[in-house]
């Protein structure tokens, strides 16, 4: 097993806690991963959760910690719930490890606490590379407060769910069929340095090692309507 510390907190949500946070985030409470978004679509949070018993473990990026909690707090006012701030480091590891309140996703989990012994850490390069190839950007890192459907993360957003916070905004940008740009995973020809134009190499975050020499692995901005530069494909991993 490989683990990483990661950016993260884990805020406990109790009282009612997955009832409340359905009615403000972009997904149900019992799916994995969900969205606060404030009154134009924009991110505050994306966020990892877990349901148990009447009590919600939302882990969110460190970097959006005051913005979310003042969200958070604005409607707490009108609710019973609790909020509770822990102190637990949040790691992620290729595989499930049974830690209470882990979320366990397709190829890797989330969780607070410690990691074992005997398992090993990635190493900074490699975090990356599991990172693009299992569709994990992180906010601070890979996007900030862009809309959320502009980080190409479905799984983000339930269309079935009862109203929350930008709603509006994230069903007008689906009813138009796409965002005005769009964060793609991408396998490069060569160092990007030698391949891409300035503009081009603006729109990279996280850069990795790829799967063959002289390749490398991306995520990348592109513009609605525009097609990718030269030497650069979509990566798949269906």
């Amino acid at each position: 097993m490989k683990y990483a510390q990661l950016p993260y907190r884990l805020l406990v949500i109790s009282k009612g806690g997955p009832a409340f946070v359905d009615g403000l985030a972009s997904n149900t409470s019992t799916a994995k991963e969900t969205a606060f978004l404030d009154i134009n679509g924009k991110i505050i949070a994306t966020c990892w959760q877990q349901v148990k018993a009447d009590n919600l473990f939302l882990y969110y990026p460190e970097m959006a910690r005051d913005s979310l909690l003042k969200h958070i707090r604005k409607y707490q006012i009108v609710s019973p719930v609790g909020v509770e701030e822990r102190a637990e480091k949040v790691w992620l590891v290729n595989g499930a490890t049974g830690a209470e309140a882990e979320v366990h996703l397709p190829g890797y989990s989330v969780f607070a606490g410690q990691p074992v012994a005997q398992w090993d850490e990635f190493t900074e390069e490699a975090l990356k590379v599991f990172r693009i190839q299992h569709n994990i950007p992180l906010q601070g890192i890979d996007f900030k407060d862009n809309m959320v459907m502009e980080i190409n993360k479905p799984e983000l957003i339930s269309f079935n769910k009862g109203c929350y916070l930008g709603q509006e905004i994230v069903a007008r940008v689906a009813s138009r069929g796409t965002a005005a740009k769009t964060l793609e995973r991408v396998i490069i020809s060569g160092r990007p340095e030698d391949t891409l134009a300035a503009e081009q190499l603006a729109n990279l975050t996280t850069v990795a090692p790829g799967p063959e020499p002289d390749q490398y692995l991306a995520f990348y901005w592109l513009k609605k309507n525009n097609a990718l530069p030269p030497g650069m494909t979509h990566l798949r991993t269906d």
